[in-house]
């Protein structure tokens, strides 16, 4: 049997402010995590170092700009949808 070669996963990443709920963006990106759980890593890494696509660079952690991040994939097997709602600056 033919396996097809996967290339990773579409991951699509929805924007929201936090306090009114409001539409702010969105983007996406291709993974190769096996497991969506390490997918929320990748996006809170993302977040973390100002990397999040569809979004300025640098742009996830001014002092203007938390977001609700609503992770959802319609090509991972293991793809749940779910959001990330750290609002706290990490320490880096």
């Amino acid at each position: 049997m033919n396996n097809p070669v996967v290339k990773g996963w579409k991951v699509k990443l929805t924007y929201f402010k936090p306090i009114s709920g409001k539409f702010h963006g969105c983007g996406e990106y291709m993974t190769m995590a096996k497991f969506f759980l390490d997918v929320f890593e990748e996006v809170r890494y993302k977040r973390n170092t100002g990397n999040l696509p569809g979004l300025a660079r640098n742009v996830a952690w001014s002092d203007e700009a938390y977001f609700v991040i609503l992770v959802e994939s319609d090509t991972h097997p293991n793809a749940y949808p779910g959001l990330l709602l750290d609002f706290q600056r990490p320490s880096l």
